[in-house]
């Protein structure tokens, strides 16, 4: 029996799978559970499945960090749903594969700025989030919670509550300037069409001249210092991971410069699982 190996990231925006010995991947659509098993359990199937064809399954081992994980009921129910199709799986939280993958295996802390916001730690067998509580209760400073602030604002601008600016009109005229459009697409937005208009029409672009890019800016690199306050308890080494990541980056080093990227997706911590 061969050992291959597959690993999954099933995120809040995306599913990214890497089957490691064909040095092959694929990609397919959200998979936070808290938002119901069976968006999760399609979109990781499909990237599974476009990658085993050809193999048997029961000689993968495949390795899932799965969104929305603190949710026991749906997570229990997708494992089992996953364990009838994949024999050989573990699911853990995506928290838990990235925090593998950005120290390769050993003591170390994170912070996730992608759709979400969540901390977390790993040291001495011990593990810890913060945060993680979910869009829209949490995840301040996260692609979605950045992308309802700005279409908050672009809101009051077309009522002339506030003046138009530079990220305003930047974030309407992808609808066109057209009221019935922008609106109709905001009432039914998810999480991740949220974090795509954040980094569609991303804020930093516009921090030397807008005040709005910079008031939503600073509310949520306060929020990500704030977690890393607390994890510098712990005297252990700080990444940053996700793909709002490196939009902070510099504000972040202004006050703490020794936490940095991560430079390994985190699909690679399947690799420290089994």
């Amino acid at each position: 029996m061969n050992n291959y190996l597959i690993g999954v990231d099933a995120g809040g925006s995306k599913t990214h799978a890497v089957f490691f010995d064909k040095d092959s991947q694929s990609f397919a659509g959200p998979a936070n559970i808290s938002k119901g098993i069976d968006i999760a359990y399609n979109s990781i199937t499909t990237a599974v499945d476009e990658l085993i064809i050809g193999y048997d399954i029961r000689d993968i081992q495949i390795g899932i960090g799965i969104a929305g994980y603190s949710v026991a009921t749906n997570r229990d129910s997708l494992e089992q749903k996953l364990l009838k199709k994949y024999p050989n799986l573990k699911l853990v939280s995506d928290c838990h594969l990235a925090c593998l993958a950005a120290h390769a295996g050993q003591d170390g802390a994170i912070v996730i700025c992608g759709t979400g916001v969540v901390a977390y730690s790993m040291k001495n067998g011990v593990e810890h989030q913060l945060g993680g509580f979910g869009y829209p209760h949490g995840d301040l400073g996260g692609g979605a919670w950045l992308g309802l602030e700005v279409c908050k604002r672009v809101c009051k601008a077309i009522d002339d509550i506030i003046p138009w600016s530079d990220l305003l009109k930047a974030v309407y005229a992808k609808f066109d300037n057209n009221n019935d459009e922008f609106k109709y697409w905001l009432l039914s937005a998810t999480p991740g069409d949220l974090a795509n208009i954040a980094r569609s029409s991303f804020i930093v672009d516009f921090l030397k001249t807008d005040i709005n890019a910079r008031e939503i800016f600073t509310q949520g690199i306060n929020e990500i210092l704030g977690y890393i306050k607390v994890l510098k308890k712990n005297n252990l080494s700080i990444k940053l991971v996700g793909g709002v990541a490196p939009f902070y980056l510099e504000a972040i080093q202004k006050e703490y410069s020794d936490v940095i990227l991560s430079d390994v997706p985190p699909v690679f911590g399947v690799k420290y699982l089994f």
